[in-house]
């Protein structure tokens, strides 16, 4: 097995006597099978076939890329056709090649790839390597791009920032909200928010454009909740005396469900970060040892559905924008207060 793969044409037996027989009259076997002849049977041999007999196919779906839609694709569809009489997969997900520098795919035979993969994974986390991953688009090549690693190791920084700000918050007492409180508008704001970013989420991986999905959850994530709903209730956590305990109860309670939430969205394309920060924060109260073995539950977060708050933040939310704008561009900090602010209808 250490000598592996061997072309028995070219390559002559080791030792050049049998083990067994002691026969010197050896030859490499010039009959050699496709190898696409076992690719092709891929949908059945994950059935376990011919152990199990029967092969219930089609399977759901069979991610592959363009370049063998003729060999892959067709060989795997005819073998089905020929065995089983059916289709092997219901949908077939094509993706690009990963292009080098110069418009390229990588190529061992070129040696045109950038790094090693495992020096690479040495310089960049593999969180933000998926992350360069899922930003490419369903047929579409993707260029090597280390600046990309760059945005996404900038996602997982912001990711455990924000989790560290929030998780005395999130956990206070030692134990999660148990039933939903009264919530003021800032907090059915952000779970409504959550809940339209999720369902455009899911209908996005239902589609399998999984940059498009991962595109829906930074949104959420960079804007609503982290430059808008945290700076929105930044005081209320300092200062929870200034404010009446259903207030707070309300602000534990949404930041407690959003924050999970966040996580579970981010999950699939950065699963050690969304992990250390569940086992962290949640773990023990949600009773599982991993996010990637929590159940989804859309279901949960469908009752959180406030359009008359939500249209009312929206309005809040664009003015405290253009207020930042305005500081922004007259060097004044953020924290100076505005003697007067006039909103024009």
């Amino acid at each position: 097995p250490d000598a592996l793969p061997i072309d028995p044409q070219v390559t002559p037996f080791p030792g050049g006597r049998c083990t067994k027989c002691g026969s010197e009259k050896i030859s490499g076997d010039v009959d050699v099978m496709d190898t696409w002849n076992t690719s092709a049977l891929t949908p059945q041999i994950c059935a376990n076939w011919p152990h199990d007999g029967e092969v219930k196919l089609p399977m759901s779906m069979r991610p592959q890329a363009h370049d063998i839609i003729r060999t892959w694709a067709f060989y795997t569809i005819v073998k089905a056709y020929y065995h089983q009489n059916t289709i092997p997969w219901k949908e077939i997900v094509i993706s690009g090649h990963a292009l080098a520098g110069r418009g390229e795919k990588f190529s061992k035979s070129k040696g045109n790839t950038p790094t090693d993969p495992q020096e690479l994974l040495k310089q960049v986390p593999a969180d933000a390597i998926r992350y360069w991953a899922a930003n490419g688009r369903l047929g579409l090549d993707t260029i090597f791009d280390p600046e990309q690693f760059k945005t996404g190791q900038r996602l997982i920084t912001k990711l455990w920032n924000a989790f560290r700000f929030c998780k005395e918050h999130i956990v206070a007492g030692g134990e999660a909200p148990a039933d939903v409180p009264d919530l003021d508008a800032v907090n059915k704001w952000i779970l409504h928010r959550y809940h339209e970013t999720l369902c455009a989420y899911l209908k996005e991986f239902g589609a399998y454009e999984y940059s498009h999905a991962l595109a829906t959850a930074e949104r959420f994530f960079w804007s609503d909740f982290c430059d808008n709903y945290l700076e929105l209730i930044k005081e209320r956590l300092f200062n929870p005396e200034r404010h009446d305990a259903e207030t707070i109860a309300a602000t534990r309670y949404a930041l407690y469900e959003v924050g999970l939430g966040i996580l579970k969205l981010f999950a699939p394309i950065l699963p050690h970060v969304t992990d250390a920060i569940f086992r962290d924060v949640f773990a023990q109260n949600e009773g599982v040892k991993s996010l990637h073995a929590v159940k989804f539950q859309s279901e949960r977060y469908q009752v959180h559905t406030y359009p008359e708050a939500a249209e009312l933040l929206g309005h809040i939310v664009t003015i405290v924008g253009k207020v930042r704008k305005l500081k922004s561009e007259h060097s004044i900090s953020l924290k100076t207060p505005l003697s007067e602010l006039s909103i024009g209808c």
